[in-house]
């Protein structure tokens, strides 16, 4: 078990989430998302888990600047490869195109490398909104998302994390991304998602996968 991203709740009290944990994040500007997963990915860097970020060159940059400011070697964690910073859409694309299958099998393959490598735990995120922005396949979104949940309810020792700009998202979008996940980050704070039902991926499954 350990801590939620801001160590406590509206409330104050202390927060844990368990392994498995697949959360979104919606936020409408990005110093509220950074302020909870820069402490997110420092304190697994501190310890042995692996963390993944995908996300827009321009944020990638201020996470490096942002971790180093925590105290950690960022250069030394990418160098090892306990930290892993990625601004490019492409190895996170089949063929130019969202597909996601094979986003979801690329998770679980990492995972699977990760943790045979003697990391203790995985902590993943990506600003899905920035990935399918413009990009062919977006309208899949709902049923990656699903998809995901699915693998990362089955999968222990991950935590995981897909960001949104909710000005990005339509406002149908947005309601069945909280069907879908059962940990909701809003603007900084993070608890039990009361909106989560977890919908069969087969729900969103597109015309063309069938």
């Amino acid at each position: 078990m350990i801590r939620n991203i801001r160590e406590d709740d509206a409330a104050g009290r202390p927060v844990r989430f368990s392994d498995g944990t697949h959360m979104v994040g919606l936020y409408t500007m990005e110093d509220s998302i950074l302020s909870a997963v820069v402490p997110f990915f420092a304190a697994g860097l501190r310890g042995n888990d692996r963390c993944f970020y995908g996300a827009s060159p321009e944020t990638i940059a201020r996470v490096r600047t942002a971790l180093a400011e925590e105290g950690i070697d960022v250069a030394a964690a990418e160098d090892s490869g306990q930290l892993v910073l990625l601004g490019r859409k492409e190895p996170m694309l089949k063929d130019g195109r969202f597909d996601p299958a094979h986003l979801v099998e690329l998770y679980r393959s990492d995972i699977e490398a990760a943790l045979a490598a003697g990391w203790s735990h995985v902590r993943a995120t990506a600003e899905m909104s920035w990935l399918i922005e413009g990009t062919p396949g977006r309208e899949e979104i709902l049923y990656y998302e699903a998809l995901s949940t699915e693998l990362f309810n089955k999968t222990e020792k991950v935590h995981a994390l897909c960001q949104y700009r909710t000005d990005r998202m339509s406002g149908a979008e947005i309601v069945e991304l909280l069907k879908i996940h059962p940990w909701a980050l809003f603007e900084g704070r993070i608890g039990e998602n009361p909106f989560w039902i977890d919908p069969e991926p087969e729900v969103y499954r597109p015309s063309r996968a069938n």
